[in-house]
């Protein structure tokens, strides 16, 4: 495939072939770190709202063994946190050079800012209700379909409808979308002298260099300052509630155990001086694995490293450090942050003008003073970049060798005669031990039995077919949602949010609000669909959950 690519980019003359060669691998570089790091917007919002986890209470505690789950789950805010560290590294890169580029005189790098116009609120809020319905943004959708999610590739195709549709509605609406600051102006805190002179005549910060530097300085010190403040805060908060459930982890233990002994000899009993040498026995023999892995050769380290970067998973917090990086890299190569959902419109547009060239999509305000029918998506630089995410996250999914990973949270109907009987078996409580006798000598329990499975194969092909459908609606609205959205909101999480944030844009900070707060009721909506939340076992009582959550 990238052989494929490079042999379309020789042949072609739009853009330089060094700057194509270097989109395309930037976008492989991409794929490939988004699904190594798992790294996504649309959990983590859910997150935000606590409608992530279902949390379960266990009756009977023994064997301290009911805080397992939560000790396997990543701490809580772990991905907004790794949002402030990706936001703050790219602000700081993305102004610093801003900055440079004018004092210089290059000219070569403008900082971009979309206008605030009614199309923003109304895009955010359309955006963040798909994102949730169709389970994930539209990064996700590529790094998910170069996984192997044929969902995926459904949401990706309602996506392309939906955004074709934005961009009729969008050029049919004749200036009413863009109702804003005069002249369609957008506003960039790192350089509001250049808002100021375009929409309303003043230039008194751009006659005076030394202003338009200090505002700039102040602005990038002030942006990259709260959103290390609010990393800093999070890392303090995850910390102090992990001491929490390791002291409350601690107490109910010793509470477990003393009230085990009661039980057993009439009384409450603390834990014994033999219960205290086999926890000084458990450290001591952790204490010595921990010495034998840390006496490992230099080479066993290095395969180690290369089998993690290889195979992942990755951390969120090296996913975000490579993430502002090559969007920098990125600004570096095209002139332009990251941008997704921009052919999406072009190849639906295509699409659409090679079915129904009587609407005469090319005339629509959208590509006026643009050729159209010209423009090569093999060729095009946003194309390249969204065939590389895919490309990149297709080789994570070989080299892990979970490729295709079709129909993902999808259960099939269970078509194993031993496998039905042996569930039918378990949900009567009979042991092993008697499942011969049970069917060989008991000929009534087996067309008991055989009906049964029949009933339970029917109920599971019925909510087979329940779940499918589900979905499958579920990936249509939310595509449709994501499309029009996108479209109406200048771009998605990538372009509108990430590098709208990076350029210092207001119009990102406003989209991504209503992108939250659409989000929420796109959230409370997912079990409509089918969507379950994940499930982990807390402990006995709700006022243990609300000290620890």
């Amino acid at each position: 495939m990238i052989g494929c690519s490079l042999g379309f980019l020789l042949s072609n003359q739009q853009h330089p072939l060094w700057q194509q060669a270097a989109t395309l691998w930037i976008g492989i570089a991409f794929g490939f770190v988004l699904l190594q790091s798992a790294y996504g917007f649309t959990a983590q919002f859910r997150l935000g709202y606590n409608l992530q986890y279902d949390f379960i209470y266990k009756k009977n505690i023994h064997d301290n063994q009911y805080l397992t789950e939560i000790e396997k789950a990543k701490p809580k805010y772990s991905g907004i946190q790794a949002h402030c560290l990706m936001l703050a590294i790219s602000s700081f890169l993305f102004g610093a050079l801003y900055l440079l580029d004018k004092i210089c005189g290059w000219g070569r790098y403008t900082n971009e800012a979309s206008p605030i116009t009614i199309s923003i609120l109304m895009g955010g809020f359309l955006f963040g209700i798909g994102m949730q319905v169709g389970d994930v943004c539209a990064s996700g959708t590529l790094f998910t379909l170069g996984g192997g999610s044929l969902w995926s590739l459904l949401l990706l195709i309602f996506f392309v409808i939906g955004g074709t549709f934005g961009t009729y509605f969008f050029s049919a609406g004749n200036g009413v979308w863009n109702i804003g600051f005069p002249k369609n102006s957008g506003f960039s805190f790192l350089f509001p002298g250049m808002f100021l002179k375009k929409a309303y005549h003043i230039t008194y910060i751009q006659q005076h260099p030394w202003l338009e530097y200090f505002i700039a300085v102040l602005t990038l010190c002030i942006q990259v300052g709260c959103f290390i403040a609010a990393f800093v805060g999070i890392h303090f908060y995850n910390k102090k509630r992990k001491e929490q459930l390791e002291s409350l982890k601690i107490e109910a233990s010793y509470n477990t155990v003393g009230e085990t002994q009661g039980l057993l000899s009439g009384q409450n009993k603390t834990p014994n001086s033999e219960e205290e040498e086999e926890d000084d026995e458990m450290l001591s023999n952790t204490a010595a694995f921990r010495k034998v892995n840390s006496t490992k050769s230099t080479m066993d380290k290095v395969k180690s490293f290369l089998k993690v970067v290889a195979f992942g998973p990755w951390d969120y917090l090296v996913g975000a450090v490579l993430m502002a990086l090559l969007n920098f890299i990125h600004l570096l190569v095209t002139q332009h942050g990251m941008g997704i959902t921009g052919p999406f419109f072009l190849i639906g547009s295509k699409i659409l003008n090679g079915i129904a060239p009587s609407l005469h999509v090319e005339n629509w305000k959208v590509w006026q003073g643009q050729n159209l029918n010209g423009i090569n998506v093999v060729t095009n630089l946003g194309c390249l970049f969204d065939f590389g995410i895919v490309m990149g996250a297709m080789m994570v999914a070989l080299l892990r060798g979970t490729f295709p990973s079709v129909l993902q949270d999808v259960k099939f109907p269970c078509l194993n005669k031993k496998q039905k009987l042996y569930e039918v078996i378990k949900e009567s409580n009979t042991t092993d031990r008697d499942v011969n006798d049970l069917v060989i000598n008991d000929n009534s329990k087996k067309q008991e039995m055989k009906s049964n499975n029949k009933q339970q194969q029917d109920n599971n092909t019925s909510n087979y077919i329940k779940e499918i459908a589900l979905m499958s609606l579920a990936k249509m609205i939310g595509g449709i949602c994501m499309g029009l959205g996108a479209r109406f909101g200048y771009g998605c999480n990538i372009n509108a949010y990430f590098s709208g944030v990076s350029n210092f844009s207001v119009h990102a900070y406003v989209w991504i609000t209503l992108a939250i707060i659409g989000g929420y009721f796109g959230a409370l909506s997912r079990p409509l669909f089918g969507y379950k939340k994940k499930v982990i076992e807390c402990g006995c009582s709700k006022d243990f959950i609300k000290q620890v959550y």
